[in-house]
């Protein structure tokens, strides 16, 4: 997509769909959308002319819903420096953030558990 605010909005509202329909609480299903939004928003803040698009992938299992924005960039979509100079948790509705660099692209994974895990 496109670095639209609309599209990061559509992205973040579809992760908040599959909380409900998981048996999230609209609480949680709404700070599930907040984090899914603000690192949306935060991949945008990465594109430039050569690279503008955004890929978000929204997958829902028996346990978890995963979230994988993918961009083309050197850094993971909400790097650490965000999140510790921001003075609330932006991405308090998920449970895992995890980065990685694949064919010169950025990954970022965030993940929701429906269930406890160890």
């Amino acid at each position: 997509m496109d670095a639209d605010p609309r599209f990061g909005a559509a992205a973040a509202g579809g992760a908040r769909y599959l909380g409900e329909a998981s048996g999230l609480t609209s609480d949680a299903s709404s700070k599930l959308q907040a984090a899914i939004l603000f690192a949306c928003e935060e991949a945008f803040g990465q594109l430039d002319a050569l690279h503008s698009e955004v890929c978000v992938v929204l997958n829902q299992f028996p346990d978890r819903i995963e979230v994988a924005i993918i961009h083309q960039a050197d850094a993971p979509s909400v790097g650490l420096h965000t999140l510790l100079s921001t003075g609330q948790n932006a991405i308090e509705g998920v449970d895992r953030v995890q980065y990685e660099q694949k064919s010169g692209s950025s990954v970022t994974r965030l993940t929701k558990f429906l269930v406890p895990h160890a």
